[in-house]
């Protein structure tokens, strides 16, 4: 009796379907229409069924009494029923809908509703000589332009220039390529933009029927149009299709990888000792045309500081406007370098240019000061992942200026000591820095989201605290107990634990793209003189011996001129005899001495 009755009501609903044409049964009325008629009637019938009384019977049907006819449906042996239903008879009844009389009668409906300027544009978007046009004059509208991963990304993707400036842009796919008009389309995006708007050029286009690999390779080349008005040195650059209406990008936007190939002003780079000095060897370089119109041959490390005035060139949330509504706000030294509009962009690429090029000697290149800490590279509060992908925007822009021009250059993000803390938000340290190790597993991810690139990694081994040299014996420091378990575990970074930085550094995520460690240089240490000047002293032996056996360190350079009232690097004495001669003839005699004077016979019992 049971299954009788479930028969019944499931006939019921499927006449109920027919005659409202609703809730997902219109392919049983579409079955009964066509086994009436395979005319005109038919798709008469069909549109009277639309109406507004069928609208009226839709909301009748949405009972409970039907709702529970509707869960019995959806029992196995309904389930099995409506199985039997979509069978062969079902199938073929499709097919005769879909006749001549039922093409004619879609197209009608289209008529009515025409495609967007949008769509209409793309679909005839496949001439070269349109593809020149600015997407604007092309696409009068922006519906249905995003940034939206399909399920076919690109499993590899590069784009790399020539010596003559041709740029070739390829990308590898899983699987072939389907979209609505079987064209691919390369557009070209700004640093500052990830998604496709109405306004983004399409630079060229491509038939599916043209790639190569069994359709899962395509290649486009293009000019880079080198150190004129239009370049493309700094655009990224994303393939797209058209696809369910929409622009959907297959490859997440990338930069040319390669901008030394370019490079016309290539210095050579000379052998020198791991131990360097500010002031004499490093310089700052203010972007504030203080400085010019030539940097000195002795210079081989410059570090690049935005004072902030100009306002071009800082960043629109580091301005005063911005500032005034931070809402965790810091005192500013110096200030985040602006890529995040086109006058930010042609500015930095105008400055880096030029300086570079009017190098005698620099070698290494420092994209502003401990970046991980608002106080030294301010922007107003926002979110650290905001902040950083700001901050790769401009390295970026400023890698490929000074890559373009000198080859043999090295580009460096600067971080200072903090690398482990795990700062929360209930901390107010969390608003003003973010940990070392954090921030270059994030600036990592944003580079090589854009292309992987080898930049190097400039720190600042400082002991903690600042204003107490004599690391090596804590008794004598307030809350010296604490700074030593915070060394001891890596939540600071000093010429003690070096091996915590350069182990981290040599794992997989952090390796250049050719697969070798990263250039690593300490580009600002210095001891305070405020325990005396043998403290000092040995403290100087120490931390060279730590970066001279270090083979990850390429160098480590001292601040020797630093003046504060407790933070005094200033050197005299044993402290000046032995800086000038830990790296000479006469290393061994005060080295040794060094050791003798913290009260040790190896250097790994205070260096790891």
């Amino acid at each position: 009796m049971r299954k009788k009755k479930r028969t019944g009501k499931i006939w019921m609903l499927l006449w109920i379907g027919v005659l409202t044409g609703s809730m997902g049964l219109q392919a049983y009325a579409a079955e009964a229409a066509c086994l009436e008629s395979q005319t005109t009637q038919a798709v008469r019938m069909m549109q009277e069924i639309q109406s507004k009384q069928t609208a009226e019977t839709m909301q009748e049907i949405q009972s409970e009494q039907t709702a529970e006819i509707m869960q019995e449906i959806q029992s196995e042996q309904a389930v099995e029923t409506m199985q039997e239903i979509q069978g062969t008879q079902t199938a073929q009844t499709v097919q005769e809908i879909q006749s001549e009389q039922a093409a004619e009668t879609v197209q009608n409906t289209q008529t009515a509703q025409p495609a967007s300027a949008m769509q209409q544009s793309i679909g005839n978007l496949v001439q070269p000589a349109e593809i020149t046009q600015d997407i604007n004059s092309v696409l009068t509208a922006q519906s249905g332009w995003a940034y939206l991963q399909t399920s076919q990304p690109a499993s590899q993707t590069t784009c790399t220039v020539d010596k003559n400036g041709t740029v070739t842009y390829q990308a590898v796919f899983a699987a072939p390529i389907v979209c609505d008009n079987n064209i691919l389309y390369l557009f070209e995006l700004a640093p500052y933009e990830y998604e496709i708007t109405a306004q983004t050029p399409i630079i060229d286009n491509m038939p599916l029927e043209q790639m190569t690999a069994d359709g899962l390779q395509v290649e486009f080349t293009f000019p880079v149009n080198f150190r004129t008005a239009q370049t493309r040195l700094y655009s990224k650059f994303a393939i797209g299709i058209r696809s369910g209406g929409m622009v959907k990008m297959l490859t997440q936007p990338m930069y040319i990888t390669n901008p030394e190939a370019l490079a016309w002003n290539t210095l050579m780079r000379y052998p020198r000792s791991k131990k360097t000095t500010q002031g004499q060897d490093f310089i700052n370089l203010f972007l504030d045309d203080s400085y010019g119109p030539e940097i000195g041959w002795i210079y081989k490390t410059i570090q690049v500081m935005n004072t902030g005035a100009s306002e071009t060139l800082t960043h629109p949330m580091s301005r005063a406007a911005a500032r005034a509504e931070d809402t965790h706000r810091v005192k500013p030294k110096y200030y985040m370098l602006n890529a995040s509009d086109a006058e930010g962009v042609e500015a930095l690429v105008e400055k880096m240019e030029y300086y570079t090029a009017n190098s005698k000697g620099g070698e290494n290149w420092i994209i502003g000061n401990e970046v991980n800490v608002r106080t030294w590279n301010y922007m107003a509060w926002t979110d650290w992942e905001n902040y950083i992908r700001e901050y790769a925007q401009a390295f970026r822009v400023a890698y490929n200026a000074i890559m373009s021009t000198n080859a043999n250059a090295r580009v460096y993000v600067c971080i200072d000591q903090y690398w482990d803390k795990n700062l929360t938000p209930e901390s107010a340290e969390y608003f003003e820095v973010i940990d070392g190790k954090d921030f270059l597993m994030q600036f990592d991810a944003a580079i090589k989201e854009g292309g992987d690139i080898p930049w190097g990694l400039a720190q600042h081994p400082y002991a903690a605290p600042l204003t107490y040299s004599k690391f090596w014996d804590m008794s004598g420091c307030k809350n010296g107990d604490i700074y030593a378990q915070q060394v001891e575990s890596g939540q600071y970074i000093t010429c003690q634990n070096l091996s915590v930085l350069t182990d981290f550094m040599q794992t997989p995520q952090m390796l250049a793209p050719d697969g070798s460690v990263r250039h690593i240089i300490l580009s600002e240490v210095g001891y305070t003189n405020a325990q005396g000047t043998e403290v000092q002293a040995a403290a100087l032996g120490a931390s060279y011996v730590a970066a001279r056996d270090n083979p990850f360190i390429d160098e480590i350079i001292y601040l020797l001129e630093y003046s504060e009232p407790k933070v005094d690097t200033r050197l005299s004495g044993i402290s000046q005899e032995l800086y000038q001669n830990m790296d000479g003839v006469n290393a061994k005699q005060y080295l040794e001495w060094a050791k003798s004077f913290i009260g040790i016979t190896d250097w790994s019992e205070i260096l790891r």
